[in-house]
């Protein structure tokens, strides 16, 4: 069995066919290749399964993914200096409700580990046993 064309109406459109036609209608000079870009993108990406994002990251949530990040609890001023902030703002990304899920995936340090930015966040090899 063959596969047919894909601009050909009775084959089932895939990702790799709208893509080809949404870019060949942006730029209609490139139809032209198409078998070849087709053929080209099934060889790289072909057998995988990828996770396209909704939407692109606003400059916003990049900046507060940055913020917490690098924030530790007690090192705000640290924070807005090295993010080129001000301190407010580094309490106003913080206290955002959709960062509350965001931080659970912060490691989690104590008091006594107060975390530096010039310092590599610890790492399960790294980080002190306890007990």
């Amino acid at each position: 069995m063959t596969a047919q064309p894909a601009h050909q109406p009775d084959r089932a459109h895939d990702l790799v066919d709208r893509v080809i036609d949404y870019v060949t209608a942006i730029a209609p000079a490139l139809s032209q290749q198409r078998e070849q870009i087709e053929q080209d993108l099934r060889a790289e990406f072909g057998g995988e399964s990828h996770y396209v994002q909704a939407r692109v990251e606003t400059a916003r949530q990049r900046r507060a993914r940055e913020v917490l990040a690098l924030f530790n609890g007690r090192n705000a001023t640290e924070v807005a200096r090295r993010l080129q902030i001000s301190r407010a703002s580094v309490y106003r990304y913080i206290k955002q409700p959709a960062l509350a899920r965001m931080d659970e995936l912060r490691p989690a340090t104590t008091p006594s580990q107060k975390r530096r930015l010039s310092q590599p966040t610890p790492t399960a090899e790294t980080a002190p046993q306890i007990g």
